[in-house]
């Protein structure tokens, strides 16, 4: 039988931490049948494809898992079938042993903050961009201090003026959640999110001074005090020790779900008697906003729909053509019209356990 035979050299790069690198040379020497000598080329282009898939990991995770790539490279010469459902099935557990930081891909945003050139004065390499994987959930002022720190060497005074970011020359409000800014001015296709940071001329008419995470934190219990009030009559909160209310808060800033959620669940429980009245704001394309007292349930007993919720914030629009004319959108989703509001409350309000919709006429 006529045989081939092949000699692989590989380098094996293993990032040991995010600092450390070390590359490992090593040498196969193959003898393969000619008749499969077809498939072997077939699996070892796989095998190449495979190594971007390996780089794209790397990129993201700064390591790779040494099983990873061995039991790939012993599949690299069987059928090409097999190597790629085996591929597959290692892809898949790759991920779920890495589900923490996949799961942060999943519900972030990215954002490229970039600087406004007027206000800079000490010339750098590229100093005019920084990107940032930040949490719909979260506010700007709690994930951009690293931001801040960064571009500030380039100013020429030790004590900048307040930051501020804008989209298009419009401000972003920080007491907004990330979420809502970007459900309400971007769009997939402007991703990655491109922002620009001020250190200057802060406009006082628009936005509120956050000169600290202590005023984040009063806004955000102050808004979850009015969630309560509104769903509980203030039973719940009031019921809540002050180490509740702190883990609540911890929770949110440290971006740790289960540390929140293990207290906000009792802000979120309906019960028989469900929510006296659902915490929202509904935001205009203009910015502004609609609040409004509603009821999960009318007084005929019937259960509420978005349809309502959108009707009575907006009256002047026609309750047919409205469902042709408004895009209503929360969590990055748009909801459809017949979606019960009690549902939408439980299942997709914010931290601050308000509902945030986005009305786009």
């Amino acid at each position: 039988m006529v045989s081939a035979s092949i000699t692989i050299s590989v380098s094996i790069t293993l990032n040991v931490s995010f600092y450390i690198t070390a590359s490992i040379p090593a040498s196969i020497t193959v003898s393969i049948p000619a008749s499969f000598t077809a498939s072997i080329f077939a699996s070892i282009t796989v095998f190449l494809s495979a190594s971007i898939i390996v780089s794209i990991f790397a990129s993201i995770t700064k390591f790779i898992h040494l099983g990873f790539f061995f039991f790939s490279l012993s599949f690299c010469f069987s059928s090409p079938c097999l190597f790629l459902q085996s591929l597959f099935n290692i892809c898949c557990e790759y991920i779920r042993c890495n589900k923490p930081r996949f799961k942060l891909l999943r519900f972030g945003l990215v954002k490229v903050i970039k600087f406004h050139t007027h206000e800079i004065v000490n010339e750098q390499p590229d100093p005019y961009y920084y990107y940032l994987l930040v949490p719909r959930l979260s506010y700007f002022p709690l994930v951009t201090d690293k931001v801040q720190k960064y571009f500030q060497k380039f100013l020429d005074t030790e004590k900048p003026g307040e930051f501020w970011l804008e989209f298009d020359g419009q401000p972003l409000k920080w007491h907004y959640p990330v979420g809502v800014l970007f459900d309400l001015y971007g769009s997939e296709e402007s991703l990655p999110w491109k922002l620009t940071i001020h250190f200057q001329n802060f406009p006082e008419e628009e936005l509120l001074h956050c000169p600290n995470k202590e005023v984040v934190e009063s806004h955000f219990m102050s808004m979850v005090k009015e969630a309560d009030a509104l769903k509980h009559r203030s039973l719940v909160i009031n019921g809540m020790q002050k180490k509740d209310h702190k883990q609540l808060w911890l929770g949110l800033l440290n971006d740790k779900f289960d540390q929140f959620w293990s207290v906000n669940r009792k802000l979120m429980e309906s019960g028989e008697e469900k929510f006296k009245y659902i915490p929202y704001k509904a935001y205009m394309s203009d910015g502004s906003y609609n609040q409004q007292l509603f009821k999960p349930v009318d007084e005929n007993g019937t259960v509420q729909v978005l349809a309502d919720l959108i009707r009575q914030t907006l009256p002047e629009l026609d309750a047919e053509e409205s469902k042709s004319k408004v895009q209503v959108i929360t969590q990055g989703i748009e909801v459809p019209w017949e979606t019960p509001i009690l549902w939408l409350c439980e299942h997709l309000s914010y931290p601050d356990n308000f509902l945030h919709i986005c009305v786009h006429q």
